[in-house]
């Protein structure tokens, strides 16, 4: 058998990290370039993938529970990465205003029992709007790359 060292080196967080020779290390460094590239627009086909939607289902104004589902996904999750501005992300989701942005990620928040992503440091703001909502469970993801 041939030892095949293979070097591989991403830069985070102005950090950089070398990872070598191990493909458990090389699969944690592909997951932190695809997070790296995550947009609203992958997030759409990421949660279309996981809820067994179309993107365009996702971006239509039904409020049928099978297409609010994966839109609240990506709301949470577009806010979480922060690369789109709230107003961004509603646009892209069909028009959506922003107030119903930062009521989509609250409520996805709120039913998979998540750290609320916009208003964390804002003691006014409570959940009692949120009180008819019903724990979902665990949230959906896909299946993760093999571990080793």
């Amino acid at each position: 058998m041939y030892d095949i060292t293979t070097t591989s080196s991403v830069q985070i967080d102005g950090k950089a990290l070398t990872y070598k020779n191990s493909r458990e290390e090389r699969y944690k460094l592909m997951a932190i370039e695809r997070f790296k590239k995550r947009t609203v627009r992958s997030l759409m086909r990421e949660a279309s993938k996981i809820y067994d939607v179309s993107v365009e289902e996702i971006k239509c104004p039904s409020r049928i529970q099978k297409f609010v589902g994966p839109r609240h996904w990506v709301m949470y999750h577009a806010s979480r990465i922060g690369r789109a501005s709230i107003s961004e992300i509603g646009r892209i989701l069909g028009g959506r205003s922003h107030a119903t942005v930062i009521y989509g990620s609250e409520a996805h928040a709120v039913r998979h029992d998540l750290k609320s992503v916009l208003f964390v440091n804002n003691p006014c703001r409570s959940r009692k709007k949120f009180s008819k909502l019903k724990y979902a469970g665990p949230e959906p993801r896909l299946p993760q790359c093999p571990s080793f």
